[in-house]
């Protein structure tokens, strides 16, 4: 077992899942296994990681984006009228959640507190945050919750790259991450059939923002106790693993990531403090800056749809109150999943992503321009499917296979590399503070001037 290793290895032509990258992975980066491991065995090894960890930090970052944006329809759903708040008090509302979540984007916690730790006491504090907002009796009130908000999941959320990393060797890491954030677009497509059902169910408007935000809120409480069963620490903490999956598990690791500052993170799982010096050379690198500012401009985009959809709908002539206009924000965000999924499996199949970035780049372009020009509402809404499902797909894949995969796999230790990701997600999450004071109500009912923008 000591003289196991990964040597590289040609492509069958006889084992076309093998060429395909069947697990996730280029048959360029594919390893087989010596020393009295199989391909096989690390097939296996690679189901049951999937099987044990994506779930729960898919659902995670579902219940995360749905707390976060759900104010979007508890806005249109009584809200509004019931607090007296204007367009730039609703903006303010959006703005101070992407300010925390920036400022204190703690990706290196990951480093101090154990996985399972912040996986627990996290969703179960900005859970509790997002249902208090229906205690809220003034725009002021909302102003604290959002804030809390932002605080609690930037110290777990953004950390989860560095988290996927404890277990997947790089050449498997980007589609994982990629189904992760995947989650976003489902989530919102759930956030708009539930507002549905619960406006078409009640009719007492001063209930409705309430309902909206314990309702949406719940599912990550209840997640909790499901997280802190099954979330694992690290590749020692697996116990659906056998011994010997998790020595091929850490030998894969220490193969893909072969300098011994990621040793102790792959075995431990963090918790080895913070070097400040690798922090200082991670700041210092030109790179991490680059990666940071194309990440601000997909989030101009990506970060002001969720909040903004059901009042462009709503301004487009299709009523809050009567709940056609949240039905009609579901659709959107559902094809925007599939195609989020189906562009992720196709460019890793066919090892070609340029092509389909450029693609969904020019469906969005198009559908901005149509919002800009076009008066007729089913016109619009057939312009907001263009939008959804252009972002969804384009900004998940280039995080997932580009500049985050690249920045977490690539910084030498586990400092370097949560000091990249914090610099990355803070630059980055600036995009949603343009993003979301695009669209003030004095542009409305065509926001001509934000649609141009975008």
């Amino acid at each position: 077992m000591s003289k196991a290793q990964l040597v590289p290895d040609p492509p069958s032509p006889g084992h076309s899942s093998y060429l395909t990258g069947d697990d996730g992975y280029d048959a360029s980066e594919t390893v087989a296994l010596t020393g009295g491991y199989t391909r096989q065995e690390e097939r296996v090894l690679t189901r049951k990681l999937d099987l044990h960890i994506l779930p729960i930090i898919f659902l995670l970052y579902a219940v995360a984006f749905l707390d976060r944006s759900n104010i979007g329809n508890a806005y249109t759903a009584g809200m509004k009228t019931e607090l007296r708040i204007s367009s730039s008090q609703y903006q303010w509302l959006l703005t101070i959640y992407y300010i925390t979540y920036l400022v204190l984007d703690t990706r290196s916690s990951y480093a101090v507190l154990s996985p399972k730790v912040l996986g627990t006491t996290m969703p179960l504090a900005w859970g509790l945050t997002s249902m208090l907002q229906a205690a809220a009796f003034n725009w002021q009130g909302l102003m604290v919750a959002r804030f809390f908000l932002g605080v609690f999941e930037a110290s777990f959320i953004p950390g989860i790259a560095l988290f996927l990393s404890y277990f997947y060797p790089r050449y498997q890491y980007g589609l994982r991450f990629g189904i992760y954030v995947s989650a976003a677009a489902l989530a919102s497509s759930f956030a708009g059939a539930l507002a549905y059902g619960i406006v078409h169910a009640l009719h007492l408007t001063v209930l409705l923002r309430r309902l909206l935000f314990i309702v949406e809120g719940l599912p990550t409480v209840l997640l909790v106790p499901v997280v802190y069963l099954l979330l694992p620490n690290s590749i020692k903490g697996c116990g659906f693993l056998t011994p010997r999956e998790r020595d091929l598990a850490q030998l894969r690791l220490r193969s893909s990531n072969s300098t011994e500052g990621d040793k102790q993170r792959k075995d431990e799982g963090g918790s080895g403090g913070i070097e400040w010096s690798q922090v200082l050379l991670s700041l210092c690198d030109p790179i991490n800056y680059l990666s940071a500012a194309i990440f601000f401009i997909m989030n101009v985009t990506y970060g002001s749809l969720p909040v903004y959809l059901p009042t462009i709908l709503n301004d487009a002539g299709f009523s809050s109150i009567n709940a056609q206009g949240r039905c009609l924000s579901a659709p959107p965000y559902l094809a925007a999943w599939m195609s989020a999924i189906g562009f992720m499996f196709l460019s890793d199949r066919l090892r070609h992503r340029g092509l389909f970035v450029s693609f969904f780049s020019a469906m969005g372009g198009t559908g901005y321009v149509v919002l800009a020009t076009c008066r007729g509402p089913w016109v619009r809404y057939g312009a907001i499917f263009l939008v959804a499902v252009s972002s969804h797909p384009q900004h998940k894949r280039t995080i997932s296979n580009g500049y985050l995969s690249w920045l977490s796999n690539n910084q030498v230790k586990e400092s370097q590399r949560g000091a990249g990701l914090a610099l990355f997600g803070v630059i980055g999450q600036c995009g949603p503070i343009l993003g979301v004071r695009l669209y003030p109500a004095s542009e409305k009912p065509y926001y001509v001037r934000g649609s141009v923008s975008l």
